[in-house]
């Protein structure tokens, strides 16, 4: 089988090794899609301290069952399943409460097990017992991927939606018009949201938002307008700040994306936060149950993200796929590793 490798200074090789063999209690897919996230371009930049030996990397995953141990019963050859990133520890009360994405160990594909960026990969216990896999038969491979970051935008939502306390909120800013931008939007749009405003510094992330939504896409933002609901799904500290003065009264600000090391920290005026009852919180990754409602909504069509793939690429041309991601003209980015 061809896979890929992720060494500690950051390089990918492509390499061939042997099918690997599973215990009883383990299952092993054909990948069929992985999408490229931007965690993925944070650990071939800075590394992960999670990531401690050569690691196949990639988390959103799609596949076909190809082998299964004698213990597994819920699944069969031939089977197509959708597979998340955060998986439980079994270990603690958080993991067992269904909040793996909070559990203090931070298991997750990618990281500490390998990921889906190669042709064939083992699904372990902690992937199969209570972790975010579910089968899908209506929608293709490529799609059923993406289950996986569309789960990241239902834990930021509807967390936010929660904590709005002031009836239904009327207009929503996100910071960043990249995938997971665009899929905070598509969410809140299929939750009767309509009034959502992007701010994107990239031309050509404006000109396909513009092209393939009924969202407003801005390089640069009208700070007379308050927003009831914000997100910050982009690495850019200076969002977090703009974020706290274009706030609504009782409105939410979610810092939704992770910041880079050298980012720094903000100053909050607590005082402003007290006097207009405004919410900040912050979410990260998502849990088995929000991973199998993101797979059911793209099942039902109720979200569409096919316009959403802009590029496709076999395991071979990884870095060239990894480029493009970076260069911010593309948007999902998928390999294909059996092709």
């Amino acid at each position: 089988m061809i896979t890929s490798k992720l060494n500690l200074n950051q390089e990918i090789t492509i390499e061939e090794i042997n099918l690997p063999e599973i215990s009883d209690s383990q299952i092993m897919i054909k990948v069929l899609s992985c999408a490229i996230c931007g965690s993925d371009l944070k650990i071939t930049k800075f590394g992960n301290k999670r990531i401690t030996e050569s690691r196949t990397i990639g988390h959103e995953i799609s596949g076909e069952v190809f082998a299964i141990g004698a213990n597994i019963k819920k699944y069969k050859i031939g089977d197509f399943v959708s597979v998340g990133a955060d998986l439980p520890c079994l270990d603690c009360k958080v993991c067992n409460d269904g909040a793996v994405n909070l559990c203090k160990t931070n298991y997750a594909l990618g990281y500490q097990f390998d990921g889906g960026l190669t042709q064939y990969m083992i699904l372990n216990e902690h992937v199969l017992n209570g972790g975010p896999i579910a089968k899908y038969t209506k929608i293709s491979s490529d799609i059923a991927c993406l289950a996986e970051p569309l789960a990241c935008a239902i834990n930021g939502v509807d967390k936010s939606l929660r904590c709005f306390t002031a009836g239904v909120p009327k207009n929503a800013l996100i910071f960043g018009g990249g995938p997971m931008g665009m899929l905070i939007a598509e969410y809140l749009f299929s939750n009767n949201i309509n009034d959502i405003t992007i701010v994107e510094m990239n031309d050509p992330r404006i000109s396909f938002i513009k092209e393939n939504t009924s969202f407003k896409a801005l390089k640069k933002i009208d700070n007379d307008v308050k927003y009831d609901l914000i997100f910050t799904a982009c690495p850019a500290i200076e969002t977090h700040k703009l974020a706290l003065d274009l706030i609504n009264t009782s409105g939410v600000v979610n810092f939704f994306g992770g910041l880079p090391p050298e980012a720094g920290t903000i100053q909050l005026n607590s005082n402003s936060v007290h006097y207009s009852e405004s919410v900040l919180m912050g979410t990260h990754g998502s849990t088995p149950s929000q991973h199998s409602k993101a797979l059911e909504l793209l099942e039902s069509g109720n979200i569409d993200l096919n316009y959403l793939i802009t590029h496709k690429f076999n395991l071979s041309k990884i870095d060239e796929a990894l480029d493009v991601a970076r260069s911010g003209l593309g948007q999902k980015i998928i390999i294909n590793p059996n092709e």
